[in-house]
């Protein structure tokens, strides 16, 4: 008896497992093809705009699902992805991880594992020939530049998702990896490029290696394990709360439910507005911090950073990436939750932040354990 009892445990313990790892290679998938899945949304978007025209803006809930779903969306990249799960910027309670972490996943930007790898990548190697998403052209011997081209514009803003340039990302040999660590880089003689280069020779998947904590963290781990399902319910969610919407008001000031005609017009919007558009601007407000928010604006501090010019403030875009902009004041200090330093730069996600801290779900620049019980 007790030998069936544990033959069944072992295999609903491989049964879940084999489900477990079919889920995260359906994820990993999802966020390789990220960018297509973007560009097919910005494709259909464009169509329905051709064909419908400004019909579109007359659609029920319109405002509302374009302005509520891309804030809320926009808030998920920059306190969930961006301050929380890559920079540990602030504790934050378990339920509020949780809902960060499903908040980033509404920008379809891929799973936790991988965005945080990236992003720490580039903090280490920022506007290097190291860095996934550099604006800056490199030379004919692979070295970084200080130029910017309209190719190495458009990299910065979209292809990089497509071909990563970095190569750290990329399947390296050790001749290439030997003739990387011997060019004439700024960067090239520093202790992390050594060490993270013997960590490719070792065979270690540098996207393993700088998402370690998050790999570890069961919280983060079945986050990203249902990125999937997370990421239909982005597309689902703001059809569904458009019709719920429009019904409620139907019955309040009428009486009656909505004709078939009033229901498909509010799944539209919700479709458009609250899922294409919605998904479009964040993806693109993300991508302009990749490259315009690293050449146009201005340094703030004298600082090591600066004398590389990493990072520029451009206060106006900040607005629209509710503080992401004040992006010299962020690599001058990453782990600070605040990327607004003088008076007019203006960080909304951290307003909201210090709201949260109000309700006892984030606690600020303390020590201890990371989650707040």
């Amino acid at each position: 008896m007790i030998q069936l009892i544990q033959t069944k445990n072992h295999h609903r313990v491989h049964t879940d497992n084999l489900i477990n790892q079919k889920l995260n290679l359906l994820g990993d998938h999802i966020t390789r093809n990220q960018t297509r899945l973007y560009a097919m949304s910005a494709l259909i978007l464009l169509v329905l705009s051709l064909h419908f025209g400004h019909q579109l803006t007359s659609l029920p809930n319109a405002g509302f699902n374009l302005i509520a779903w891309s804030f809320i969306s926009m808030m998920g990249v920059t306190l969930g992805y961006h301050r929380y799960f890559t920079h540990r910027s602030f504790q934050a309670s378990r339920p509020l991880v949780v809902t960060l972490g499903i908040t980033a996943f509404l920008s379809a930007q891929g799973t936790l594992k991988h965005w945080v790898a990236t992003h720490r990548l580039h903090h280490r190697y920022a506007d290097s020939i190291y860095d996934p998403h550099s604006p800056f052209e490199m030379d004919e011997h692979g070295n970084g530049t200080r130029t910017v081209t309209l190719r190495s514009f458009l990299w910065a803003h979209w292809f990089w998702q497509l071909d990563e340039r970095s190569e750290y990302f990329r399947s390296t040999g050790t001749r290439k990896l030997y003739k990387l660590g011997r060019c004439k880089d700024a960067f090239a003689y520093t202790k992390q490029l050594r060490a993270d280069l013997k960590l490719k020779r070792l065979g270690w998947d540098l996207r393993d290696w700088y998402s370690k904590d998050i790999q570890e963290d069961p919280i983060t781990c079945t986050l990203d394990r249902y990125y999937p399902a997370i990421w239909l319910l982005s597309f689902g969610a703001p059809i569904v709360l458009s019709v719920t919407i429009s019904s409620i008001r139907q019955i309040l000031y009428t009486d009656q439910t909505l004709s078939s005609h009033a229901l498909a017009a509010s799944a539209l919007s919700g479709l458009v507005w609250g899922y294409l558009a919605r998904l479009v601007i964040v993806q693109e407000l993300t991508n302009m911090i990749n490259s315009i928010s690293h050449i146009a604006g201005y340094c703030s501090s004298q600082s090591r950073e600066n004398a590389f010019r990493i990072g520029r403030n451009t206060p106006v875009l900040a607005l629209l990436n509710l503080g992401e902009s004040h992006h010299h004041n962020h690599h001058h200090n990453p782990k600070h939750p605040n990327f607004g330093k003088r008076w007019f730069e203006l960080d909304i996600a951290y307003q909201c932040l210090r709201l949260l801290a109000m309700t006892g779900h984030v606690r600020m620049k303390s020590n201890g354990s990371e989650h707040i019980d």
